[in-house]
């Protein structure tokens, strides 16, 4: 029976095959304009 974080062979798989790429941060917001 597979576990999570084992490959089929029995070796440990490194997270990043088991999961998705984690898609690229959004930038952070403009700070608001001062006296506005």
């Amino acid at each position: 029976m597979r576990r999570i974080g084992y490959t089929a062979t029995g070796g440990i798989a490194p997270p990043a095959a088991a999961a998705p790429p984690a898609p690229p941060a959004a930038p952070p917001p403009p700070p608001p304009a001062a006296g506005v």
